[in-house]
This record gives structure tokens, C-alpha cells and sequence, in this order.
């Protein structure tokens, strides 16, 4: 089978006298045929890594900050449990990314000293 995946883009910017956007729609093999999703509760000051259920590899997953105590909470999501985040959602933003090779883990990190709610679709590989 091919095309399993199927997503849309659409993004605007405008600021005073500057603005663009983009518009598009794509199709993605994937050789997995199990998904995992759900909401989780991420703490701040250490890494939690992301339920992902029996999926082996991780191929695509989707993140969104549902909610947090303060509007300038934010996440930070990475491959592993150190420093080296790959990226950065504030409360309401999400994210579509297609993971490293053969990644088993996600780990998301809170910067609020109170927990949030994330959440969270792991496609496999």
C-alpha cells in the first residue's frame, strides 16, 4: 500500500508592511501500521518521555501544548534525555515531525515549575 500518511499545511504571516504564505498537501509512505496517541502530564525539571505504547520505532509524531499555568509556558521535545532539545511549542502551538531513524524515545521536558498537558499521536516507522 502507499500514501498511509496524509497531511496539510497552510501558513500566514503578516506584520506591518511584510506578509506570505504557504499552502500544501502531501502524501507519506510508512512501512509501520501501529499509531499511539493520547495526553500526558509533563513536569518541569526533568524529562519525561512520551508514552509510545508498543511502537518500536518511532517514524512521525504530532505534539500540542493543550494547556500550562502561564501563557509563556512552554515545551521542549528531543530524541534524548539531556540538554538537546530539537524543538519548542507554546501553550495552544503544535507540531508535525518526522523522527530521526530508527528513534525508540521522545522525551518532552516543561519549562513551568507546574505540570501541563501535552498531546501527543507516535506513528510508527
Amino acid at each position: 500500500m502507499a500514501d498511509e500518511l496524509k497531511g496539510s499545511l497552510s501558513l500566514t504571516f503578516s506584520k506591518n508592511s511584510a506578509s506570505t504564505s504557504k499552502s500544501e498537501s502531501f502524501t507519506i509512505d510508512v512501512t509501520g501500521n501501529a499509531y499511539h496517541q493520547g495526553v500526558q502530564v509533563v513536569a518541569n525539571s526533568r524529562e519525561d518521555i512520551m508514552d509510545n505504547g508498543d511502537i518500536g520505532a518511532i517514524g512521525y509524531f504530532y505534539l500540542k501544548l493543550l494547556s500550562a499555568p502561564t501563557a509563556s509556558t512552554y515545551i521542549e521535545w528531543g530524541y534524548t534525555n539531556d540538554t538537546n532539545y530539537g524543538g519548542k511549542l507554546k501553550v495552544g502551538e503544535s507540531c508535525l515531525v518526522r523522527a530521526k531513524n530508527s528513534i525508540a524515545a521522545l522525551y518532552v521536558i516543561a519549562s513551568a515549575a507546574e505540570n501541563v498537558e501535552v498531546e501527543y499521536l507516535i506513528i510508527e516507522e
